[in-house]
């Protein structure tokens, strides 16, 4: 079945971009056991034929946008923050230091929905992005629920483009409705922000856990949506990563089943559909 994927959907970039995270089974930020390098080569080996890929921090021993080099993929690097002062500037320095060296970082998202954890204010936020605009001479934001966007117009101003993450099943939407409603929800940012470019960072479709309202996970509505999102965006010259490459089982500790089944690919990298 791997061979669709590289045949078929991703190669001459049929998904425009992927969510890449590292984590195997085993492994987690949590306990801090990462992947092997060998492993992340192994993984971009799969997946070297999309055109970019998403990364969101810099935790880990690895630089892996260092290695997605080596497979010519485009990265948006994140610099991951939480609650954790010092961790963030640790992570923020980090951040500066790789978006300046490695040549194929291309873009960079400071903090990935940081005001929908409740781990800082906008303010907070903002102060953050203005010290890596100061450093980092490429395209700079954050991601945010649609929510987030609407109600933070000094936080548009202060980012080169809208990175939203917006995912229809966690709306309850129905699946045949997903692609209206992300067509809905762009046309209202871009009426209230006229001129402001906005990226999809974050859309996917869970293939397995608990039906939330109308929206029900499943294999085949993973397939429908990475169909219909990427016809979509392709259509309207819309930029989006889908989320995500690979299953990730360590997330079933905060978003049980759902959040471990959005993967592509599954936790031992064999392609779903």
């Amino acid at each position: 079945m791997s061979d669709y994927f590289l045949n078929n959907r991703l190669k001459n970039g049929k998904i425009a971009g992927l969510c890449y995270s590292a984590f195997r089974d085993g492994q987690s930020p949590v306990t801090r056991i990462y992947p092997t390098a060998e492993q992340i080569r192994e993984d971009f080996a799969l997946i070297k034929n999309c055109r970019k890929i998403r990364l969101y921090s810099l935790h880990g021993p690895n630089n892996i946008a260092e290695i997605a080099g080596e497979y010519k993929l485009a990265v948006s690097q994140g610099i991951w923050l939480d609650r954790n002062i010092l961790r963030n500037k640790k992570e923020m320095s980090l951040g500066i230091e790789c978006s300046k060296k490695v040549k194929s970082i291309k873009v960079v998202t400071v903090g990935n929905e940081v005001l929908k954890s409740q781990f800082m204010n906008c303010q907070k936020l903002i102060e953050y992005l203005r010290q890596a605009k100061k450093h980092i001479d490429l395209p700079i934001s954050t991601s945010e629920r649609p929510k987030f966007w609407f109600a933070n117009s000094e936080l548009v101003e202060e980012v080169d483009f809208i990175a939203l993450n917006i995912f229809p099943y966690w709306e309850g939407v129905k699946i045949e409705n997903a692609v209206s409603y992300i067509q809905n929800t762009l046309q209202q940012l871009a009426k209230k922000y006229v001129g402001k470019e906005i990226v999809i960072y974050d859309t996917g479709w869970s293939s397995a856990g608990l039906t939330d309202k109308k929206a029900i996970p499943s294999v085949e509505n993973e397939n429908k949506y990475l169909d219909d999102i990427t016809a979509f965006c392709t259509k309207n010259k819309i930029q989006y990563y889908f989320f995500e490459a690979f299953d990730e089982s360590w997330k079933r500790l905060a978003e049980k089943e759902v959040g471990a089944h959005y993967g592509i690919y599954t936790q031992d990298r064999i392609a779903k559909f």
